[in-house]
């Protein structure tokens, strides 16, 4: 089993924090113009992608 890089361990935490900050803002966004948002908004992000 190979130990993650420290620059490898960075990434991940950048890209969940990205993941976490798109996800809240989405959520406010749709708080804000229907003013309900929904339970939880999941986020996924890959190197060509963002699903949300």
């Amino acid at each position: 089993m190979k130990l993650p890089s420290p620059d490898e361990h960075t990434h991940t935490l950048n890209t969940n924090e990205k993941q976490a900050e798109i996800s809240s803002y989405v959520a406010k966004v749709l708080r804000d113009n229907f003013g309900k948002g929904p339970g939880s908004v999941y986020v996924s992000i890959s190197d060509s992608f963002v699903v949300i």
